[in-house]
């Protein structure tokens, strides 16, 4: 039809025809041309957006050209899934995972580099100040940030109640320097939970028996055992292997806060907060009772979920329930927000291949 009228394509007549950018008509013609049943259905009935099936097809654009169409068909369903109860931005990561996951399936994993790139330079102007720039490896990364982020957080209300209005790279600044003051006075870097360096291994029976040899680290992505023993050298690690029976970490209702050893089987098994569609991760979460400690509700791991802040005040506030099946939370909307109350579960931090579990 375009060629018929003159235009150079069907995304350039299609710009023309319904005053489209460019940008808007080929990303059109991209999802009318991807083979995207479940996608499109979702979109016809309404359950998903526009921007839900252009996150979607860039992910799927991803899948390697010799993906079975069994697996794409269950990566698209993944998402669609996922689509259905959460924001875009969660499917994009979903995507990310999918895109990993995929990789390590089809090539080796390379070892990390024997040196990895650091680069770190500064000077000084003539105030005194120094000016910082550099980059650091993953790795590396990923354990500063663990560092900075819970020392960067607002302050609360002081007695006077003021707020804290240090916007966030003040903040961030204000955290590097305590963390170096602190590193003065100590012989190691402190640790969130007055703890050494913490590694929880996630591993299934089933690759535990088949010797698997890789693993996935939050913050770096699929990488090899070797890497993994290294970053174990200094660290206190907590082996867990799913699909065992392991101690039930209960207290009943003699004490009302969580341990740090439930905070961290909380960790293992919600992965972050459990509302569906949040992706905070545990370290800006807090436990909190399904059944309230001041109405006879016990401090027991099944009666305990990971939540964010956020999530957490619209639990008590917002007329949404909680509830435990088969030690999986599972949230109960209102009725404003879905009369029929059907209770789902958070997707997000899921690996893909774990979905079906």
């Amino acid at each position: 039809l375009a060629s018929c009228k003159g235009y150079r394509n069907t995304a350039v007549f299609l710009a023309a025809a319904m005053r489209l950018s460019v940008r808007e008509a080929k990303a059109r013609v991209a999802h009318a041309t991807t083979p995207m049943p479940l996608t499109g259905k979702a979109l016809s009935a309404g359950t998903i957006t526009v921007e839900h099936v252009t996150v979607i097809h860039k992910a799927l654009a991803k899948a390697p050209e010799d993906l079975s169409a069994d697996l794409l068909a269950y990566a698209e369903k993944t998402l669609v899934d996922l689509a259905v109860q959460a924001p875009p931005l969660s499917v994009i990561h979903a995507g990310e995972r999918l895109a990993a996951y995929w990789d390590v399936d089809s090539t080796k994993p390379k070892d990390p580099l024997a040196e990895p790139k650091r680069r770190l330079t500064w000077r000084f102007d003539k105030a005194g100040q120094m000016h910082i720039t550099g980059e650091l490896d993953p790795e590396t990364a990923a354990l500063l940030t663990g560092i900075i982020e819970p020392l960067a957080t607002s302050r609360p209300l002081d007695e006077f109640g003021r707020e804290d209005t240090r916007p966030l790279d003040e903040r961030q600044g204000d955290a590097l320097a305590e963390l170096i003051h602190l590193a003065t006075r100590a012989p190691d870097l402190p640790t969130s939970g007055t703890e050494r360096a913490l590694i929880t291994v996630t591993i299934s029976l089933d690759e535990l028996e088949r010797r698997a040899g890789t693993v996935f680290i939050d913050s770096i992505g699929y990488t090899t055992i070797s890497h993994l023993r290294r970053m174990c050298c200094e660290a206190k690690v907590i082996p867990t292997v799913l699909g065992t029976h392991g101690d039930i970490l209960d207290l009943g209702h003699a004490r009302r806060t969580a341990t740090p050893a439930q905070l961290r089987a909380l960790a293992l098994r919600d992965r972050g907060c459990a509302r569906p569609g949040c992706r905070r991760k545990p370290r800006h979460c807090q436990a909190h009772h399904i059944q309230e400690w001041i109405d006879n509700g016990d401090t027991d791991l099944n009666n305990l979920v990971l939540l964010c802040l956020h999530h957490h005040l619209e639990i008590h506030h917002a007329g949404w329930s909680i509830r435990m099946v088969n030690g999986v939370p599972e949230f109960i909307p209102p009725k404003w927000l879905d009369h029929e109350q059907k209770p789902i579960r958070n997707a997000t931090h899921n690996l893909p291949h774990q979905h079906a579990a």
